[in-house]
């Protein structure tokens, strides 16, 4: 483990950080000046990567000097500066930042807050995924009670019937009940239109 810079020294207590902590790209304009921000870093366990060196990784710590820039957007990030100010703060969060730190650095506040950050973006896209896993599940739901209210009418089935036959069916085509009612409903629809385009040419003729 790299230490700290001078006069950064943690006790054991303050640099127990909750592990395991999450990687990190520094992407810093040059990377000399921002060495002891690099150490600092790796200081504290974390396992830091430059601009380039990895991908996807759960944090980044954007360096800024200047006016705010773009930064990749799938990425949660923390700008750090040497500018200390509210106005170069509220462009940073506005800008999607998970919080703004000015040199010098209270390092084990910055640890804390990307961990912090990190946790709230895992929690985010695990939240994002399963409400889309949920969205689809539902979608395949309601086509399903679709075919089956086509069966119903067509066969003069009741509902329980109806879906054993089609489960049943499924079982025998080796494919599951939501892709055959996917694929039914998709091939209803392309009839419905065909029949459609034909009561139109008769009209007109």
């Amino acid at each position: 483990m790299a230490s700290l810079p001078k006069g950064t020294e943690l006790s054991r207590e303050e640099s127990t950080l909750v592990r395991p902590l999450p990687p990190v790209r520094l992407e810093v304009p040059v990377a000399g000046p921002w060495n002891d921000l690099l150490a600092g870093l790796k200081g504290l366990g974390f396992d830091v990567s430059l601009a380039g060196e990895a991908d996807a990784p759960d944090m980044v710590v954007l360096v800024v000097e200047g006016s705010f820039p773009a930064t990749d957007a799938n990425n949660a990030f923390i700008v750090v500066a040497r500018e200390r100010s509210l106005r170069a703060a509220k462009a940073a969060i506005a800008g999607g930042a998970s919080g703004y730190f000015a040199a010098p650095f209270d390092f084990l506040s910055l640890g804390v807050a990307i961990s912090v950050a990190a946790g709230q973006a895992r929690a985010l896209a695990s939240m994002t995924e399963r409400t889309a896993r949920l969205h689809a599940s539902m979608e395949g739901d309601q086509t399903v009670s679709t075919v089956v209210g086509i069966l119903m009418e067509r066969f003069r089935l009741q509902r329980a019937e109806a879906y054993a036959r089609l489960r049943r069916y499924s079982r025998t085509e080796r494919r599951k009940v939501v892709e055959l009612a996917t694929e039914l409903v998709a091939s209803s629809e392309e009839l419905s239109r065909t029949m459609r385009a034909i009561e139109s040419g008769l009209e007109q003729s």
